[in-house]
């Protein structure tokens, strides 16, 4: 009895299967490019939410100091796009700021009258109302502006209904000074 032959080439091409399934040949490349995407996309979302919060920082910063100026000043020293223009000057990373920092300044005789603004009323690019007071009030500033994402899936981060942004703010309160 004889054993039957395989035909040469189907041995060849078995062999080459066999081959292939123990060569590990471009196994890391074929690796680095499933993971790759997925990697940079991570690692994109994250320097923005970092660059988000550094602008959301700066905004803070800028209004204290814009606030600091308006309390030893005084007040009538300046008008609202002046002010808003000194918020934009201190801001280091503020995108379009002249049209897209929005800025409330309210005032009473003390910090139980005062009227603070809801963020979500404040426009971007408008100075919603400015009132400085008299010597020796209670002022609160707040100023945002409109983050619109870079990258896509990070809608849920925003806050601003209509459009795919946050709205990024800075926020502070004082007394003018009693100037004699």
């Amino acid at each position: 009895m004889t054993i039957p032959q395989e035909p040469v080439a189907d041995r060849q091409v078995s062999r080459r299967i066999a081959r292939f399934r123990r060569a590990e040949d471009g196994a890391t490349a074929i690796e680095f490019a499933i993971v790759a995407m997925p990697f940079f996309f991570l690692l994109g979302v994250i320097m923005e939410i970092g660059i988000m919060l550094f602008t959301e920082y700066s905004i803070q910063n800028a209004v204290e100091q814009a606030g600091r100026m308006l309390r030893v000043a005084g007040p009538g020293t300046m008008t609202g796009d002046e002010f808003r223009e000194m918020i934009c000057d201190q801001g280091a990373l503020v995108r379009d700021c002249e049209t897209r920092l929005g800025l409330a300044l309210e005032s009473a005789g003390n910090f139980q009258g005062l009227d603070v603004p809801e963020i979500s009323s404040i426009d971007p690019g408008s100075v919603l109302s400015f009132s400085p007071g008299a010597p020796g009030d209670a002022v609160v500033i707040v100023a945002t502006h409109d983050w619109e994402f870079i990258f896509p899936f990070m809608r849920p981060l925003a806050n601003v209904e209509g459009i795919d942004a946050r709205r990024l703010h800075g926020i502070a309160a004082f007394r003018t000074e009693l100037i004699e």
